[in-house]
């Protein structure tokens, strides 16, 4: 009897460690998931907000807006931003300043689908979730 119970005993602990040890896709945040997709919308708000603190100083400093390169010049928007379609966390954004005194910024999933974001000198956050956003789309209210 104590060897059949020892039989069992090895048989359940192979068991667990196996089962241990085996990938389960379940726990895994793939690209698609909606735990993936709402960690990246997360960074992208938080960019968002990074890039209009950046805006409202160098608009406080120079009278006008800036571009990537002009706000990374005067230390307001850190390296991630560098160049004119920046990838941060799977969002490529793009920035434009126009000669009438304002700026738009747009934040588009870089691969695959997902939510689009939108914001001006308005400090507005607005999205799309089928293409890329402007201002007359819908107002975030956060995530």
């Amino acid at each position: 009897m104590k060897a059949i119970a020892g039989i069992l005993c090895l048989l359940v602990t192979c068991c667990a460690l196996t089962g241990c040890m085996s990938e389960s896709t379940e726990t895994k945040a793939s690209d698609n998931s909606p735990m993936f997709n709402k960690l990246h919308r997360e960074s992208t708000m938080g960019a968002l907000n990074a890039i209009r603190t950046a805006q409202i100083s160098y608009m406080s400093q120079t009278g006008s807006y800036g571009t990537f390169s002009q706000l990374m010049n005067r230390g307001l928007l850190d390296s991630r931003f560098s160049g004119e379609r920046p990838v941060v966390q799977g969002y490529a954004f793009t920035i434009s300043v126009d000669a009438g005194g304002g700026y738009a910024v747009n934040a588009d999933p870089k691969e695959g689908e997902g939510r689009h974001f939108f914001m001006d000198q308005d400090n507005t956050i607005r999205f799309n979730d089928q293409r890329t956003a402007s201002s007359s789309d819908q107002v975030s209210a956060g995530i």
